[in-house]
């Protein structure tokens, strides 16, 4: 073990995928690698948090995480910045067992965030602990495993109830005086549109951010729920300038409540206007409230509020039982201001 000030790396031996060439096997080999803080997060992750591993567990997800999280926090220190990281974490996040799309679909239904979290390989033993089944190394490198340089990575399931999460109601929502000139102006020519080209959204988004939680697992089954919607629907958000994809997110709808995931932009203040094309959308079309997840400064521009769990729950108790549905139609921004 190796401590530089507060961190610790750890040079432990990584498996390895090797490819024998002509045979078309893969095979494991041992090699040197340092541990790095990331690491040792996940894998204290890993041990402590609150299991899901069914459906029925999610309608219990908040009694789960927050008795674990008094169980664990005995073993935790407070004061410790990478303690409290641990703790904060343990507080929102549980650990699905596995990339289960029943799972996926009912967390979104209840207004949960499916996510995913990437940790290496460091020990033979770990192949047995993968998140999905063990076929063939071929598959393994395509579904369970992101590459980064540094050997192979797994790809954690998890699910994420926020502590305090933004939300915008119709009443709030606040749309910036520079909107109406950017749609006479620079983007006057673009459009929005919903599900126009799932796909490129989703694989822009990824391209954006090669480091997201958007696993190949995951991705997969957010992908399968888009093109089987029942009592929830995936969606894509997309802002068009002709065939030209500027801006866009993937996110979900649940009852009469949408909410976003990621998204992209390619141009300065694209993602703006997306967002509040979006906006304007959403409370033209009777949705309840917009759902923007974890706290980040920007989101109160739009007239975000933050609600903790007994305040989410309650709007959530709020909403109708139909899904709602958008548009097949394109919509020129000018509609819109």
């Amino acid at each position: 073990m190796i401590y530089i000030g507060k961190s610790l790396l750890i040079v432990f031996p990584i498996w390895n995928f090797v490819h024998i060439a002509g045979n078309g096997v893969w095979q494991l080999t041992e090699s040197i690698i340092t541990m790095e803080i990331d690491d040792i997060f996940e894998i204290i992750f890993r041990q402590n948090a609150f299991k899901v591993s069914s459906v029925d567990d999610l309608d219990h997800l908040r009694e789960g995480l927050e008795d674990n999280f008094d169980n664990a926090k005995f073993f935790f220190q407070h004061d410790d910045e990478f303690e409290k990281a641990i703790m904060e974490t343990l507080y929102e996040d549980a650990l699905m067992t596995s990339f289960d799309e029943p799972m996926v679909r009912r967390a979104l239904q209840l207004g949960y965030y499916p996510m995913a979290m990437r940790g290496r390989v460091f020990k033979s033993a770990d192949m047995d602990d993968t998140v999905l089944p063990q076929k063939e190394c071929r598959n393994f490198l395509d579904f369970v495993f992101q590459s980064y340089g540094k050997g192979i990575y797994r790809a954690t399931p998890t699910v994420r109830y926020h502590a305090k999460k933004l939300i915008i109601k119709p009443e709030d929502f606040h749309v910036s005086k520079k909107f109406k000139g950017w749609v006479s102006g620079k983007f006057s020519d673009c459009t929005i549109a919903f599900n126009r080209n799932f796909d490129l959204c989703l694989n822009e988004l990824i391209k954006a951010y090669p480091d997201t939680w958007l696993f190949p697992p995951l991705a997969g089954i957010l992908k399968n729920i888009h093109e089987n919607p029942d009592t929830v629907s995936v969606d894509s958000v997309e802002l068009w300038r002709g065939n030209e994809l500027i801006a866009g997110e993937i996110g979900f709808v649940t009852k009469n409540a949408y909410a976003s995931l990621s998204g992209f932009h390619k141009e300065d203040d694209s993602g703006t206007v997306q967002m509040l094309a979006l906006g304007k959308y959403l409370f033209n079309n009777g949705f309840a409230y917009w759902d923007l997840g974890m706290e980040i400064d920007y989101k109160y521009r739009f007239g975000a509020k933050d609600y903790d769990r007994d305040g989410q729950e309650a709007l959530y108790d709020t909403l109708l039982a139909d899904l709602k549905k958008f548009t097949g139609r394109e919509i020129p921004l000018a509609e819109l201001v």
